[in-house]
Order: C-alpha cells, then structure tokens, then sequence
C-alpha cells in the first residue's frame, strides 16, 4: 500500500511540475525619480528580445510601442535604427554595449533608447478554448550612462467569462498585445 501511495504521489508531482508554466513576471513600474525626464525630446525605438516561440513577437511589439509612443514624443523612424545595427553589425540589442549606445544616441540625434523584451506572446489552453496570453517589458534607457530610467512590465490573459464562454471581448493575441502596450505606454507618458 505504501508502495501505491508513494507511486501516485511521485505521479502527482511530476504532473504538476510539467504543467507549470514558464516564469513571467508581473505587472509592475520602476521610475527613476533623480532624473529629470523633460530633457526626453526625441526618442529611437531599438528592437525588443523575443524570449517567445512565436519569432515575429519582438517585432510586433516594438512596432505596436513605436506607434503608441511617437503619439506624444518625436521618435526615430525605425528604419534609421535598424541602418545604424546593420552598420554596427548588431545581431541582438544585448550586444550593445555603453559605448555603442551613447554612438546610437549621437548618430540619430535621440535623449533616450527604448526597448523591451517579450515574455509571452500567443495562446494558452484553458478547458476547451484557446485565450490570448500576452507579457512583456518595456524599458527607457539613458544612453550616455547606458542605465535604465523607466521600465514598465506588463502581462494578461483573456480570461473574462464572457471571453471564455462565448468568445466575447479581447479574442486575439494582437487586440491584447496592443491593449496592454497602451497600457505601458500611458505610463511612460505621464513623466
């Protein structure tokens, strides 16, 4: 008997251990209050770290904050982002280091970098239907001392009953994505 119960324990634990979910981290909002955010006139959107399985998160992310973002500060278009990290031959943004971020800020002319990464982008099962998932980080970057002066994380799911039993309200990955880049971005706008 102790054999059995020990067996269905050991059952037990491996079941849960496989279907946790990878780490996300939760919604939260870091500031800097030493500095002084009104010297931000012009900003270059860099591309996001896709930590996702999806490959064209990180782009779809950072182009829905370019959008959200050049609504209230002069940004970057992002085809001279992308020229400057060709030219630099920068394969991933966490090969930049403090010196080539204080050259990307000379060379497009820009007081801030901002860029992210992307926990979570798609769909998880709950019961019989898929629901959006989505999670991902926002940063702004003050580029002569290469630290970060914002940072905004956000993540949600579709869970509504009206979502789940009806299909009703958010039912796209795009529609949450961009609810909560709105979200981030409000935030940063507020400074």
């Amino acid at each position: 008997m102790k054999k059995i119960i020990r067996s269905l324990f050991l059952i037990l634990i491996l079941l849960t251990l496989g279907c946790a979910k990878k780490f996300v981290p939760s919604d939260s909002v870091f500031i800097n209050k030493d500095f002084d955010f009104s010297i931000i006139k012009r900003v270059a959107v860099l591309p996001f770290e896709n930590l996702t399985e999806d490959r064209n998160a990180g782009d779809i992310i950072r182009y829905m904050v370019f959008n959200e973002i050049q609504k209230f500060i002069e940004t970057v278009p992002l085809g001279d982002v992308e020229k400057f990290l060709r030219q630099k031959n920068i394969q991933k943004i966490n090969e930049l280091t403090k010196e080539d971020l204080t050259s990307l800020a000379h060379t497009l002319k820009v007081d801030a970098l901002v860029t992210g990464h992307v926990y979570k982008y798609g769909e998880s099962r709950t019961g019989t239907i898929n629901l959006p998932e989505v999670a991902f980080s926002l940063v702004i970057i003050e580029p002569e001392e290469g630290s970060i002066i914002f940072g905004v994380t956000k993540s949600g799911r579709s869970d509504s009953f009206l979502a789940k039993h009806f299909g009703v309200g958010i039912n796209t990955v795009n529609q949450l994505a961009l609810k909560l880049v709105k979200e981030a971005v409000d935030e940063l706008s507020k400074l």
